[in-house]
């Protein structure tokens, strides 16, 4: 079964698939949502690149608001499938998921976390949306429920200068080493690329990037959920 094999993999992507973003909007630093187009391709026999689309999600957005980002997967007819919420003030992370509807997961961005990197080097150029990028390499191992042990990985980001991010938000923010790579580039990733070896790549490449005031209203808990660590 899909889920099976690939469950652990939700989490590592999202995890993967950071960036950044006052009610007053400040002007050196992005402030809206990107529409990011997603591709995968299956490493395993007998799931098909479709499959593992539809289980993930066939679109993603995220905002971005004075260091707090929300991730939001939908399905084909704008279906809610995942979403995760970084809180900045507080450095800690939530994820939903439609496989465990009733639960919210947390964890300490302080932490490493799921996915360990053992080190990240420049990568090239690539253009965006007629944006030239800064190419990184991420390169490590993913640890998060796979069947079958640790999972050899790797990531790329394609940073956007023109979209400007305060590294002070992600000072203590050591996932992914996020706290060296924002402190270097300063700026958000407008594509990412996943890949677990054995299971599947994933590709996020935006297609589209909205400067508007964010309300604060879509980083907020829905309470009538569960919320417990990750580590549960």
């Amino acid at each position: 079964m899909i889920m099976k094999k690939t469950s652990f993999i939700i989490v590592a992507i999202i995890s993967f698939l950071y960036t950044a973003c006052k009610e007053k909007p400040d002007p050196n630093f992005f402030e809206g949502y990107i529409d990011y187009k997603t591709e995968y391709k299956s490493l395993m026999p007998h799931v098909t690149d479709e499959q593992i689309k539809t289980e993930f999600g066939k679109s993603l957005r995220i905002y971005y608001k004075d260091g707090n980002t929300k991730w939001v997967f939908t399905g084909d007819k704008g279906e809610l499938r995942s979403y995760q919420m970084s809180h900045q003030k507080i450095n800690t992370e939530y994820t939903w998921n439609e496989s465990a509807p009733d639960t919210i997961y947390s964890y300490d961005k302080a932490k490493e976390g799921s996915t360990h990197i053992d080190n990240y080097i420049d990568a090239g150029q690539d253009t965006v949306l007629d944006c030239i990028c800064q190419v990184v390499k991420l390169i490590g191992t993913s640890f998060h429920g796979s069947p079958n042990g640790p999972v050899p990985s790797s990531f790329f980001y394609s940073f956007c200068p023109e979209l400007r991010l305060n590294p002070d938000h992600y000072k203590y923010t050591k996932e992914f080493k996020w706290d060296e790579l924002t402190k270097k580039y300063k700026s958000i990733a407008i594509k990412m690329i996943s890949k677990f070896e054995h299971y599947v790549i994933g590709t996020f490449t935006a297609v589209k990037i909205k400067s508007t005031p964010v309300n604060m209203s879509e980083f907020t808990l829905d309470k009538s959920k569960i919320i417990k660590p990750m580590s549960e």
